[in-house]
């Protein structure tokens, strides 16, 4: 057993070892000796990653609002150094909308600069113009143009994070599941209708009056053709009783309707998709003030 044996710094084979040879006390009289050709030198072995020293990662979009749009910052530490040409190479979950990076910043634990290429999910953030990254550095990167998901809830794990050599194939560190260096899940909250004012106007303002309400909203994020909408009105309203309603301004399809207690529930059917930032109305009846 022979210690203090540091591996290659990267996966890949470590090439036939070089020499083996047994010798008198002299040191250069050779008994035997491992050649080329023979099949007795010691075979190549080959080295797999590191997974950044077992150091948890993290990706945290700058708001976590479903639907809103704008940087993520990349937080890892190196297992082993990235050189100056190496690569960083993120994939976020298909829960996200959009990825679309064209550009990065990098940040604490790194020199030069980064080019970023997005395909699908995947951005691809290339170094240049700086040192090499050493060994147990905590990296920063900022990465533009994220769309979060367009709903509440869990992001689920990040797919893939790696760092590697210039080729973009050979790599460094690698988080894998099961080893606690994937990115984590992120989770988002639900978006206030893009911060514009909603409205429900009765037909008739006078007090025991019973009829139609029309609900006005506009979309922070997509409603899907078989999503809901959902009113509750105060107690104050001495009943609710809507079993229909009708869809009007910004909506396709139709609505039905039910009601438990002052909550109405909407539910879509046969029609499309509602863009975000649309404005809708819809007409609720069997509302007695």
């Amino acid at each position: 057993t022979i210690p203090s044996v540091t591996n290659q710094k990267y996966e890949g084979s470590s090439g036939v070892f070089v020499g083996l040879k047994t010798t008198l006390s002299d040191g250069s009289t050779r008994i035997d000796e491992a050649t080329t050709g023979t099949g007795t030198l010691p075979p190549a072995v080959t080295f797999t990653p590191s997974t950044f020293g077992g150091v948890a990662t993290s990706v945290t979009p700058a708001s976590l609002v479903a639907g809103a749009a704008g940087n993520a910052v990349l937080v890892f530490t190196t297992g082993n150094p990235i050189p100056a040409d190496g690569k960083i190479i993120l994939e976020f979950p298909t829960t996200f909308a959009a990825v679309a990076a064209t550009a990065a910043t990098a940040g604490t634990g790194m020199t030069g600069t980064l080019a970023a290429a997005t395909s699908g999910r995947v951005v691809t953030l290339t170094r240049s113009g700086g040192n090499e990254i050493t060994a147990g550095t905590e990296v920063t990167v900022t990465i533009p143009s994220v769309t979060n998901q367009k709903y509440e809830g869990s992001s689920g794990v990040f797919v893939g994070l790696k760092t590697t050599l210039s080729d973009g194939s050979t790599r460094i560190d690698e988080a894998t599941t099961g080893t606690g260096t994937l990115p984590p899940a992120v989770t988002f909250t639900p978006s206030t209708f893009g911060g514009v004012a909603t409205s429900v106007t009765p037909a008739s303002l006078v007090a025991g009056a019973a009829g139609n309400a029309v609900l006005v909203f506009t979309t922070g994020n997509p409603i899907p053709a078989d999503g809901k909408i959902i009113l509750e009105f105060p107690t104050t309203f001495a009943a609710v009783a809507a079993t229909a309603a009708t869809a009007g301004t910004g909506m396709t399809g139709t609505l039905a309707a039910a009601t438990s207690g002052r909550v109405v529930t909407l539910t879509r059917s046969g029609g499309n998709e509602i863009t975000a930032g649309t404005e809708v109305t819809v007409t609720i009846p069997s509302v007695t003030n």
